[in-house]
């Protein structure tokens, strides 16, 4: 996957980077401090999994995380979010 500068900021669906304007991609990436991450993957969910039940194992991690990784916790969950847009 392309790396990019800075942190933060940066969400979209593969299908995006790639430059498709195809239907939904079930991959969501987004950049985390200069590194592009797939949010199912930080999440430990499967791709493609609901809005739902992603936010509820959101909250679960957020639980049992170290505050230190709570960011990328955050983000992940911001760009499934904005995928289901």
């Amino acid at each position: 996957m392309p790396q990019g500068e800075g942190s933060g900021g940066h969400i979209g669906n593969v299908d995006n980077l790639a430059g498709a304007e195809s239907a939904r991609s079930l991959n969501v990436v987004f950049q985390h401090e200069g590194n592009w991450f797939d949010a199912y993957e930080v999440l430990g969910i499967p791709a493609g999994t609901s809005l739902e039940q992603a936010r509820a194992t959101f909250n679960e991690l957020l639980k049992s995380v170290n505050p230190e990784r709570q960011d990328i916790i955050k983000e992940a969950i911001k760009a499934i979010a904005a995928s289901f847009q």
